[in-house]
């Protein structure tokens, strides 16, 4: 009877969102898109972090996320953090007034090590806004890109190069973090954009 009611429940809930998507332009946090994923991002122990565009975010979402990371440190796990928080809708990162790095870099404690991730090549793709100004639909493109890679075989499909490159910014960031915003998103900037 409980497992009726519960389909019940989920039935009514995702016709409720069909219907409120028809009629106006409401995007759910908990989207279909990451319920696919959510094994995913289970396994990789992901944090997630209500996205601002959306129109919600809690009010305490940095505290909630500070403590998750923390957490996930003292298990001995990796944290990677995006400073800008979103996908870039231009070439260069452009950090403005962010905080979450800002903060949690002040609050780290000693013997954790802080690893800069910049990437290039990566702008202009099709996962990225340069097209559009718009986030791409992530399922649309990735369906796309598989239909190419059947069409065309893994050899004769377009390539570009990407690069990563890891650079050890811990003593220049536990510096910078005693100081003001600014000026450590200014350095995160320069980074990430040189």
């Amino acid at each position: 009877m409980e497992k009726r009611l519960k389909l019940k429940h989920k039935i009514v809930a995702h016709l409720f969102r069909f219907f409120l998507r028809l009629r106006y332009r409401i995007v759910f946090i908990n989207d279909d898109l990451i319920t696919l994923f959510r094994p995913i991002l289970n396994l990789i122990k992901a944090i997630p972090i209500a996205d601002l565009s959306e129109g919600e975010r809690d009010a305490d979402v940095y505290v909630k996320f500070a403590i998750s990371a923390s957490d996930r440190l003292k298990e001995g796990h990796h944290v990677l953090l995006y400073p800008g928080g979103q996908l870039s809708d231009q070439i260069d990162e452009r950090l403005k007034n962010k905080q979450g790095a800002f903060r949690l870099t002040a609050e780290l404690p000693q013997d954790i090590r802080i690893i800069g991730v910049r990437s290039k090549g990566l702008w202009g793709s099709r996962w990225s806004r340069a097209e559009t100004g718009k986030t791409p639909d992530f399922l649309k493109v990735f369906f796309r890109c598989l239909g190419y890679l059947a069409l065309r075989g893994f050899f004769f499909c377009p390539k570009r190069k990407v690069t990563f490159e890891f650079a050890d910014l811990t003593h220049d960031l536990r510096k910078l973090s005693q100081t003001d915003r600014k000026t450590f998103n200014r350095f995160l900037e320069e980074f990430y954009n040189h």
